[in-house]
């Protein structure tokens, strides 16, 4: 079934270029920014780059901190961010020095987090957070602290739900899985009078089934929709969240594994959808080989996951194990799990997905931001 035609026709020109987002993405290269200079701020403030002269490697740096010799890889990522920014400089031989003879204040530069939330509210729940990670980053990177105590204060949700509901840019992506996977819907069932089955893999805090569901019952749609996550305390809170809708189910699934020996359905779903969790498993052609078992023929596949690295997401969720459990570097954008939008191209097509196309050329608005929407069957 052919639906990409009609699909460009009702999400051509919805591009994410409202002065909200831009105000956003504006924001954030702000607290970026602070962020790189507060990094700085805590190297020196341990003895390292007080001097222009004095240079040290990588290694070195994280023997000096007593870092985990598993976050050695984010501490290369952190000096590349560093580097960039003309804050440090690399030498041939792969050392590092100072490039500013400029003693940093963390006092001073939690003021500047504080001046950007002020210019934009949408930004305060993603400035706080990166602002509680960085007050304990040495901690964080020596084992000390659990980033996760970080993530989900006393366990509770609520942090990481803020930061999804505030970004403006986050809830354009959303908005149009969503928009993709009703219009599928009903294109199903218009076209076969069926009950389409309807599979969220990784659903986490339930963001985007938070947004589907609701659309698909407002308008009439007999649908099957399954709630799945690796974790249990996912499931657990999409279930409290989403009881009320008689057509939801809540089902553990590790889509790193053979999903028949799960007791899922091979060849049994219309619509599959998958929101920023596919870059978190380690052998993405083996991921993508499991999610094609699961699929109908002609169903549909919505992957809505980053393309470009952010420098917010190294400092943050650099720090959780995910981040760089992958075993297919060469996939990888160099410091990060994440895959460019070419790439994702290919992996789909190895896979066996055709008609592939990405939601930057059906709206005509390709590559607007760090984040695209595959669709593909």
């Amino acid at each position: 079934m052919n639906i990409y035609p009609s699909l460009k026709q009702k999400l051509h020109n919805k591009k994410i270029s409202t002065q909200e987002e831009i105000n956003f993405e504006c924001s954030l290269s702000k607290v970026e920014d602070i962020s790189a200079l507060y990094l700085l701020a805590l190297l020196q403030k341990n003895s390292i780059f007080c001097n222009i002269d004095k240079s040290i490697t990588s290694y070195h740096i994280g023997q000096a901190l007593k870092v985990d010799r598993k976050y050695y890889p984010l501490i290369e990522s952190l000096l590349e961010m560093l580097t960039r920014r003309k804050l440090v400089s690399r030498t041939n031989q792969g050392n590092f020095s100072s490039a500013t003879n400029k003693t940093l204040s963390i006092d001073y530069l939690n003021m500047e987090f504080e001046l950007v939330i002020n210019e934009n509210p949408n930004i305060k729940s993603s400035t706080y957070f990166i602002k509680d990670v960085l007050a304990s980053y040495l901690s964080l990177l020596r084992s000390e602290t659990d980033f996760l105590s970080i993530m989900f204060p006393n366990g509770a949700l609520d942090r990481i739900k803020s930061i999804y509901n505030e970004n403006p840019v986050a809830a354009y992506y959303n908005n149009q899985t969503s928009k993709i996977v009703q219009l599928y819907t009903e294109k199903l069932i218009n076209q076969h009078s069926s009950q389409p089955s309807i599979i969220e893999i990784g659903a986490g805090v339930g963001m985007t089934a938070m947004k589907i569901i609701p659309i698909l019952e407002a308008k009439g749609l007999n649908y099957l929709y399954e709630y799945t996550d690796i974790s249990n305390a996912f499931v657990a809170h999409g279930q409290s969240q989403l009881k009320r809708y008689n057509s939801v189910s809540f089902k553990k699934l590790n889509i790193e594994l053979e999903p028949s020996l799960q007791s899922f359905q091979i060849n049994h779903y219309d619509i599959i959808i998958a929101t920023n969790v596919l870059h978190a498993t380690k052998n993405l052609s083996r991921t993508l080989h499991h999610i094609k078992l699961l699929l109908k023929p002609n169903g549909l596949l919505v992957l809505n996951e980053g393309v470009r690295k952010r420098d917010y997401s190294t400092v943050t969720y650099g720090l959780s194990d995910g981040w760089w459990r992958f075993e297919d570097a060469h996939w990888r954008i160099d410091g990060s799990p994440l895959v460019t939008t070419k790439d994702w191209k290919t992996l789909l097509a190895e896979a066996g997905f055709s008609e592939i196309h990405t939601l930057g050329a059906l709206t005509g608005n390709p590559s607007a931001t760090a984040q695209e929407v595959f669709i593909s069957c």
